[in-house]
């Protein structure tokens, strides 16, 4: 039987809690930073702030991953701010080599195509041909 250890706490501490290479698989979808309403979290940080915090976190992230874990990371842009997921993918360039990109136009998919991935990252470690 297959067990998921899910946590909702504040990523960053959450993680650092954990083992080192402890998790086989980290799928997420941090606030993108666009100025979208999440309730209790500001979504409008400057641009330095924002991509220094996505490198804390996926520090952890890269910390806890098995050597032969994966890691998906769907980011989100706008048209008028269409660079962000570049900017943000050249900040963890150090800790993950981008191996796939999946676009989609969110209105034109299904429910179920929600939960996949906009962007694909694997350790540096892990080398795969598709």
């Amino acid at each position: 039987m297959t067990e998921f250890d899910l946590r909702r706490q504040d990523c960053i501490t959450a993680m650092s809690r954990l083992a080192e290479e402890s998790v086989d698989l980290v799928v997420t979808s941090p606030p993108y930073n666009l100025g979208i309403s999440y309730g209790n979290y500001s979504d409008r940080q400057d641009r330095r702030s924002y991509l220094d915090w996505c490198g804390e976190w996926a520090g952890q992230v890269r910390r806890v991953l098995r050597s032969d874990g994966s890691f998906f990371l769907n980011i989100g842009a706008a048209p008028s701010n269409p660079m962000l997921p570049h900017e943000i993918v050249m900040t963890l360039r150090d800790l993950f080599v981008l191996q796939n990109t999946i676009h989609w136009i969110r209105r034109a998919t299904g429910p179920w195509l929600q939960v996949l991935a906009r962007s694909a990252i694997s350790s540096r470690s892990i080398r795969r041909d598709f």
